[in-house]
């Protein structure tokens, strides 16, 4: 006998009875769910709801930098970096012109408040709500695209769901496990949605209204405080000068170390000359490297790895406390409150964090540098290595090329510029504003998503 256990309680189990028959499909997942209504996510959406970019040939040479595209001839490329963690991050998006779509006919257009979904890789599974920022987004193929404009439910509550535990664990079973696990339009719109009552719904959009006012607030914040940097490095100014190019530093006889483009561009060496013209000192970077004895063998450690930086929030997650035998080789640095650990990965560049746990026993990996001056508040670091400051000096004295990042040797030759410490604790406060606003607008989301957990538990 065969016993057929679904997830939810709805009339007609065998119509959403899915093809596979292996057990992690057919085994329900714990806490069976009692909804009013359940919809398959295709009848949410709609006819034509949910789709994805065909295939294309590659496209790369035609990137477009966030920092050089045109609004009017642009459009931005979603790709699987840009769509973790339920937001879309444009730090490192890049576009396409209209008129290579117009060549290439079968890449998938998105509008404002439609989702994306992740196919497949580490992150797979992964759903992302688009903001109103651009009227239009092209996606890649490694994306599934799910158009709102005719769903029976709002945006905010099918991302939500979606980026519940629950839905969640939905959507990641339905990949297929030939080869690499991917995601398909057909499994993907047999998802079962639970339709809950009206107040639930509303309170779903009260926290993502909530959560947008906050992380408005946040945005503002970070951007005053780099307004004051810049006005008083005048950095705007200063970077727009002097971009030589590589042959006429090879026709000057200058001989340096390295031959790529970035370090020969030279942008970070004339900004500090310039600098140094206009009066602002200086001081080279001050790295923290205590390491753990490894002769105490029993004593337990919090472990942080780069992924353990969140770069929407700037917060730290504490992991379980193991003995240095358990944890990998890399967790080489000591770190203490409010040290700040800056990624020495170029793509990274957003896992910036100010260490604010009390415990003496918190260990990095060597992924990070560890700050810490007795000159500097850890809020203005913080700022340093977020600002185009820190971004000039990782374009030019970041090495490698699938895994860019600055080696110990480049590091050093960073410098901060001296602010007096009414200055500091100027950008100190907008700075906290920033991070604190960033987390609440967070939490705004994580609650949305609990609510659904919640509910299906009750």
């Amino acid at each position: 006998m065969v016993i057929i256990m679904t997830s939810f309680i709805y009339e007609k189990p065998i119509k959403y009875l899915a093809k596979r028959m292996d057990y992690q499909f057919l085994s329900p997942i714990k806490d069976s769910s009692l909804s009013d209504c359940v919809k398959s996510l295709k009848e949410c959406l709609g006819e034509n709801g949910l789709t994805a970019s065909a295939f294309y040939p590659s496209i790369v040479p035609f990137y477009i930098d966030y920092d050089q595209h045109d609004k009017s001839e642009h459009i931005p490329f979603i790709r699987v970096s840009d769509a973790r963690n339920g937001l879309l991050n444009f730090k490192k998006t890049v576009f396409l012109s209209y008129q290579l779509l117009k060549d290439i006919n079968n890449i998938k257009i998105a509008k404002p408040k439609d989702l994306v979904i992740t196919k497949g890789g580490e992150y797979i599974g992964e759903t992302t709500l688009i903001p109103n920022t651009f009227e239009e987004y092209a996606t890649c193929r490694d994306i599934l695209l799910l158009r709102t404009n005719n769903s029976i439910v709002s945006s905010e509550y099918l991302a939500s769901y979606l980026q519940s535990k629950r839905g969640l664990e939905s959507v990641k079973k339905t990949a297929s496990r030939q080869g690499q696990p991917h995601l398909t339009v057909d499994k993907v719109g047999d998802i079962l949605i639970p339709i809950f009552d009206n107040d639930f719904q509303q309170n779903i959009e009260v926290l993502w209204q909530e959560h947008r006012e906050l992380l408005e607030i946040s945005e503002k914040s970070l951007k005053r405080a780099l307004d004051i940097f810049d006005s008083y490095l005048n950095i705007t100014h200063i970077t727009e000068l002097d971009r030589k190019s590589f042959s006429l530093l090879i026709e000057r006889n200058i001989l340096i170390e390295r031959m790529d483009y970035g370090f020969n561009n030279k942008r970070w060496d004339f900004l500090i000359s310039e600098l140094k013209k206009n009066g602002i000192q200086f001081k080279h970077i001050q790295q923290i490297k205590q390491t753990p004895n490894v002769e105490d063998k029993l004593k337990k450690y919090f472990y942080i790895s780069i992924s353990d930086v969140d770069d929407r929030t700037g917060v730290i997650r504490l992991n379980e406390e193991l003995p240095l035998t358990k944890l990998p080789d890399r967790a080489k640095r000591l770190v203490k409150k409010d040290d700040v650990l800056v990624s020495s990965l170029k793509g990274s560049q957003d896992s910036v964090a100010i260490v604010r746990n009390n415990n003496n026993n918190i260990i990095a990996t060597n992924g990070f540098y560890v700050i810490r001056d007795e000159n500097f508040l850890p809020e203005y670091i913080y700022l340093i290595f977020r600002s185009n400051y820190q971004k000039i000096f990782m374009e030019q004295m970041a090495t490698g090329g699938i895994m860019s990042a600055i080696t110990d040797k480049f590091f050093k030759k960073f410098q901060i510029p001296v602010l007096e410490m009414k200055i500091q604790k100027e950008l100190a406060v907008h700075i906290n504003n920033h991070l604190e606003n960033k987390q609440l607008a967070m939490n705004k989301l994580e609650k949305a998503r609990e609510m659904f957990d919640l509910r299906i538990k009750e």
